[in-house]
């Protein structure tokens, strides 16, 4: 099963209905999977980790050649009323049926 097969199994869900530990994807594109790692009242606060690979490369005094890497992550909040859907990967650990 590939990526983007994985990504059209979940259901679309509201964001109020979200969950403590759901997995959801924000875009069809594979590259915006959050953990929801907070629920209040108000907002959902998701967490996403990241990896980039520049595509260029840079040579140093002594001819080497590097790419650069970074990793970062972002922790973001949605507000509970938010009329936009996400795609739910994940509830809890559970593959979503």
């Amino acid at each position: 099963m590939n990526r983007l097969e994985i990504l059209t199994e979940g259901p679309m869900v509201p964001i109020a209905s979200l969950e403590l530990g759901d997995t959801v994807e924000l875009s069809a594109t594979g590259y915006m999977t959050a953990t929801v790692v907070a629920v209040d009242a108000d907002t959902v606060t998701l967490f996403r980790p990241y990896v980039h690979t520049a595509d260029f490369a840079h040579g140093d005094s002594k001819g080497g050649t590097y790419v650069c890497h970074y990793i970062g992550a972002e922790t973001f909040r949605v507000c509970r009323d938010d009329s936009r859907p996400m795609r739910l990967v994940d509830r809890l650990a559970q593959p979503v049926a």
